[in-house]
């Protein structure tokens, strides 16, 4: 009898457990999942009585979090990612803006010179190749003006310009302002120049190149003391450059410049103001990357009148203080607009 009581209770409990886990199941089913599993077994006793037991298992599954996190961070990503993009999008629209307003300022500036009719012919003409002179007929009119004596030279010369420039004079649009920087002057030695160059019109230019020196040499006293001479000032160049590219200052150029300054001669027991002035010829070439950057380079000749002889001087110094012929060496960095 014990046995079947403890059977009965069992199987009361049993039909009272499960609907709770039911409706557990039920109140969380939004967020959890519930499986149930019944198994019934036998059981014989010594007095031939048997007895039939139900055992009901329940599992619940409770839906991994992870998967949301990873879904709202691939979402957050993306998100991100978009937010970057169109950032981005914003800076190249931002700088492409900047650079057309430039440049639309700047021909504006031209033209209000020059007047619209040279300056619409300066942008056709850097646009559309078609529109440009023959390149052999150019060669043999420079050739014929040099002289007879000289012209098979002149042709030559002229003919390799010619094909340099048809080389890089790629179309695009024209620019009539150019604002440079040569970093040689800081390598010999204390100069910082900057150059604006100006194109009114297809091939002439005119150039201003400011200045500012500040550089110094090791002067022997005696036999075992040496003092520090320094030497600054400010200067400036105003020359023209004929280039042979069709887009402002790009292709071959050659031109003439004239020079002056005023500085400062800082010697172990005195100093002097001094100036300085003459004229410079110089030769190179200079090209357009992406529209805009320009590089260039080149040679040239230059002499310098000083007002005051220094002697012996190094070279940095010399580039100022000394008077003579001298040679010059160009290097270019600029942007076009």
């Amino acid at each position: 009898m014990k046995s079947t009581n403890a059977i009965w209770v069992g199987g009361i409990a049993t039909a009272l457990i499960v609907p709770l886990g039911s409706a557990r199941a039920d109140d969380t089913s939004g967020a959890q999942q519930t499986q149930q599993t019944q198994q019934t077994h036998e059981t014989q006793y010594p007095t031939g009585h048997k007895t039939k037991t139900t055992t009901t298992t329940t599992t619940t599954t409770t839906p991994s979090k992870n998967k949301a996190k990873e879904t709202d961070q691939s979402g957050a990503g993306k998100a991100d990612k978009g937010d970057k993009t169109s950032q981005s999008d914003k800076n190249t629209g931002t700088v492409e803006s900047v650079t057309k307003d430039t440049g639309e300022a700047a021909r504006k500036a031209n033209e209000s010179v020059v007047g619209p009719k040279v300056s619409r012919s300066n942008d056709e003409i850097a646009r559309d190749p078609k529109l440009r002179p023959k390149d052999n007929r150019e060669a043999k009119k420079a050739g014929e003006a040099v002289g007879r004596a000289t012209t098979t030279a002149a042709e030559g010369v002229a003919s390799v310009v010619q094909d340099t420039t048809r080389a890089t004079d790629a179309p695009g649009p024209y620019s009539p302002f150019t604002l440079s920087w040569s970093p040689l002057g800081l390598i010999v030695g204390g100069r910082v120049s900057i150059q604006g160059e100006w194109v009114p019109t297809t091939h002439h230019v005119i150039l201003l190149s400011p200045h500012f020196v500040h550089t110094s040499q090791d002067v022997a006293t005696s036999t075992d003391t040496t003092v520090s001479q320094t030497f600054t000032g400010v200067g400036a160049e105003l020359g023209y450059r004929y280039y042979t590219g069709h887009r402002g200052t790009n292709g071959v150029f050659i031109g003439p410049s004239v020079i002056g300054g005023v500085y400062n001669g800082s010697l172990p027991n005195d100093s002097h103001v001094f100036t300085d002035i003459g004229g410079a010829l110089d030769v190179g070439f200079k090209g357009i990357i992406a529209n805009h950057l320009a590089i260039g380079g080149g040679v040239g000749i230059e002499y310098l009148h000083v007002s005051h002889d220094f002697g012996d001087l190094s070279t940095a110094p010399a580039a100022i203080a000394a008077s003579g012929v001298k040679p010059r060496l160009l290097f270019e960095l600029g942007y076009g607009f």
